[in-house]
């Protein structure tokens, strides 16, 4: 019968067909006749919905007195060409926006349970999610109802049928050209849309579950309840009567009392099912259950509570405090998961947008109060993943000055690449002091393992008092050969790191200083920059330094320097060495120069502990200063740092993750692994800042 001009032939087994059908469908049956309104806690209405190939299909159900779930109310119809190519999320987030508007009558301004088989679509609602223009239109329209979202297993659906067509056998011609199902959210006005039921609204105040049929037979009656007018029709009547039982409301003196005396009274079964119907107890806990308890057993609309020095009202159920002068009550809300939900919603939602705390909170604050909101509101924006992947503030590690031995215990290593030189140098392999900023250097062709480890051995051999070697996490270092050189040498190589210079910062901070003395010296020729390298070393080592207040060569060897200066133009130092002294005189000044150094020494020593001590104390003074180290367990964020110079990428996320931390290595540094799928972590205790890798530092997620 889906084409037009098609005939049909009755036969008796179609006509007992059509017979049973009618009989299951009557009240009593497989359906229920009219929806019972009265019992807003164990009847309440669920709405099962279904997008199919190109039908939706919707079921309007309630529980019976014994507490089975039985339909009221069947919804389907076509989609049209356009609707018939949407995805098959659009197209079951569009059936529960068909069935809102058929079943609005009976659900507007109640509570009530939604039903789809759609995991993607729950999660798209419940996190308020906001996908593309057309979905957010949905979706807010969608939350001006009040519903609890449960997934059903398709098994269980009892739309599943009035959208699963046989339509394969159909041809286009066959399906009518159907409106748009949202159309009805452009418009005005409910033009368009069926008139409220009859049933719903002669059960609103029958005493018993009759037909409705009977009501024509009062025109007045029938007139009445159809009526559109809002202020003489059948919603007039009902503020009516709530005006009027407000009115027989008793004073606030009298339910303070009653809220001192509430726990003393014993239960009255029958007191607590009528206070259920004026005051939803269980969606409340502790001083706000009293409270409404006692407004609705007292008929009260307002009460004024001198604990808390606030106004509270009581509207269908629910309890609002005052706010401020120029703002609506608000509502309070009580439960940990409903208060995230409202959270979720306003700040990950279509009105959020991610916004930072104190924006959130002026949201919240302005339409709901619960104890502790502010401090909720800030804990959850900060554990927000998406704020946080985004977020531009760096928590920096705090400073870890290295303990000070004596001159020459600790050295570091490190390769400065250079521009071609004369002999095809390319490299200057570097080594400083961590103490006192003593420096060797040499020219090399390639960085090669063989040429570093040659070098390094030199340098031991030179200076065999060495007890620590330290480098970054280069090659050149990191191999097979310099590893056996330390194991033959008994010495220690220690490796920062990796791609965190300021961990090998004596000799880093060093390499501006050689740049700038070479370049001085080249005057624009750079081939001849190896020339000038044991110039710009031995000008380095005689310089004194301001922290420590002597050159380096004199820290190191023990004895001060003689400038070529001294030949020509001479000092009392150069002068004296020209006199003649005795063997005994010679011994003396030796034994007083010793005596110096040492001296020097320890107030060099002072003075560098000194500085490093005020730098820690500045450094860790910042604001944004990690406070506690990680832990392995942690969840962290990983910084990107190749984002800062990608302009195409300036929508990329800024911290990559989450990661969880399962050992920390040499160095202070920590080795991540990506979470699995059945990782879980909880919004609001989560993930702060990790330590290096290319990405730069990591933020431990919160």
């Amino acid at each position: 019968m889906v084409r037009q001009g098609a005939s049909l032939e009755w036969s008796d087994q179609r006509e007992k067909a059509a017979r049973t059908l009618q009989d299951k469908l009557r009240d009593g049956g497989v359906v229920l006749g009219v929806p019972y309104f009265d019992d807003e806690r164990e009847r309440l209405f669920i709405i099962e919905t279904d997008g199919g190939p190109i039908a939706l299909g919707g079921v309007f159900v309630q529980r019976d007195e014994n507490g089975k779930e039985r339909p009221l109310r069947f919804e389907s119809r076509t989609l049209n060409s356009v609707e018939r190519g949407y995805i098959q999320f659009r197209k079951e987030l569009l059936a529960i926006l068909h069935c809102l508007r058929m079943f609005r009558h009976y659900v507007m301004g109640r509570r009530f349970i939604l039903r789809t088989n759609s995991t993607a679509v729950i999660g798209v609602v419940n996190r308020h999610q906001q996908v593309d223009a057309t979905l957010s239109r949905w979706i807010a329209h969608i939350w001006t109802y009040d519903f609890v979202l449960e997934k059903v297993p398709t098994a269980k659906n009892r739309a599943d049928g009035l959208s699963r067509v046989e339509w394969e056998s159909i041809d286009d011609e066959s399906l009518k050209e159907a409106p748009f199902v949202d159309e009805f959210l452009m418009e005005d006005d409910d033009e368009g849309l069926p008139p409220a039921p009859s049933c719903y609204t002669a059960s609103s105040i029958a005493t018993s579950r009759e037909d409705c049929s009977g009501e024509k037979e009062d025109p007045y009656l029938h007139d009445l309840l159809t009526r559109e007018d809002e202020e003489e029709g059948w919603y007039g009547l009902v503020e009516q009567a709530v005006v009027a039982a407000h009115e027989l409301a008793e004073s606030s003196r009298m339910a303070e009392r009653r809220l001192n005396e509430i726990e003393e009274e014993p239960e009255d079964p029958e007191q607590d099912k009528d206070v259920e119907e004026r005051f939803r107890k269980d969606e409340y806990d502790e001083e706000y259950k009293r409270i409404g308890k006692v407004m609705s057993s007292n008929q009260l609309d307002e009460f004024y509570h001198e604990k808390t020095k606030r106004t509270f009202r009581l509207r269908r159920g629910h309890l609002f405090v005052d706010a401020k002068e120029g703002l609506p009550p608000l509502r309070v809300v009580c439960g940990k998961e409903r208060q995230l939900e409202v959270i979720v919603a306003l700040h990950e939602g279509l009105t959020g947008g991610h916004r930072g705390a104190d924006a959130t909170y002026y949201k919240v604050s302005r339409l709901y109060h619960w104890d502790g909101l502010r401090d909720m509101v800030i804990k959850y924006c900060k554990s927000c993943e998406a704020c946080q992947k985004r977020s531009s503030m760096r928590l920096i590690e705090p400073l870890y000055p290295t303990v000070l031995v004596e001159p020459g215990s600790t050295v570091h290593l490190d390769l400065i690449t250079m521009p071609p030189g004369k002999d095809g140098m390319k490299y200057v392999f570097n080594m400083r002091d961590n103490m006192f900023g003593y420096v060797e250097a040499k020219a090399i062709r390639k960085k090669t393992a063989k040429a570093v480890a040659d070098w390094i051995e030199e340098i031991y051999l030179r200076y065999p008092f060495i007890r620590e070697f330290v480098a970054d996490q280069g090659s050149e270092f990191k191999n097979e050969m310099v590893r056996r050189l330390m194991f033959r040498l008994a010495v220690r190589i220690r490796f920062v790191t990796p791609y965190h210079p300021q961990a090998n910062a004596p000799v880093e901070r060093g390499h501006m200083t050689l740049k700038d003395a070479i370049s001085k010296w080249c005057q624009g020729d750079s081939r001849n920059w190896p020339s000038f390298l044991r110039a710009v070393v031995y000008a380095d080592n005689v310089t004194v330094r301001r922290t420590t207040g002597y050159a380096p060569i004199t820290l190191w060897y023990g004895r001060y320097a003689t400038s070529p200066i001294e030949n020509l133009v001479e000092t009392w130092t150069h002068e004296a060495q020209r006199e003649s002294y005795s063997t005994e005189e010679l011994l003396r000044l030796r034994i007083r120069q010793i005596k110096e150094v040492d001296e020097a020494i320890i107030e060099a020593t002072k003075r560098m502990s000194d500085s490093r001590l005020s730098d820690q104390t500045r450094w860790n003074s910042k604001r944004y200063i990690k406070k506690e180290r990680l832990q392995v367990g942690d969840i962290v964020l990983l910084h990107d740092t190749s984002l800062e110079t990608q302009w195409t990428k300036i929508l990329e996320a800024r911290w990559m993750g989450p990661f969880r931390i399962i050992r920390e290595v040499e160095g202070k540094a920590y080795e991540l692994a990506e979470m699995d799928d059945d990782d879980d972590y909880v919004l609001g205790r989560g993930p702060c800042a990790a330590s290096s890798s290319q990405q730069s530092a990591a933020m431990i997620m919160v």
